[in-house]
């Protein structure tokens, strides 16, 4: 087995706290409606396992199915994520440089 072409990702500390508070609300919001997380990964067509790993904060939710769970959740995306999110702590090196770019 050869070497990657590419290098592994590897997630920051920031995004690590983030997936799990985004991960301790999803499971909240889930137990409120004594939903299990097989009940959740049907609705989302997603595995039971995804759904662990979301509220383990193991994995990061990308957008759409932020927005998913917040519509089977009937909730607003803000009862999801934490209330005091500082983008800039989870932006990478490289989409700072842009965001920088972009400004000047």
């Amino acid at each position: 087995m050869g070497k990657r072409p590419y290098k592994s990702y590897v997630k920051t500390p920031e995004e690590n706290k983030l997936n799990k508070m985004v991960g301790l609300n999803i499971r909240n919001q889930r137990k409120i409606r004594k939903w299990t997380q097989t009940k959740l990964a049907k609705k989302l067509g997603v595995a039971f396992q995804q759904i662990g790993k979301y509220e383990r904060g193991d994995n990061g939710l990308n957008a759409i199915r932020l927005v998913q769970m917040c519509k089977h959740f009937e909730v607003p995306y803000q009862t999801i994520l934490p209330n005091d999110i500082h983008l800039e702590l989870v932006l990478t090196d490289a989409e700072k440089i842009l965001a920088i770019s972009e400004r000047e």
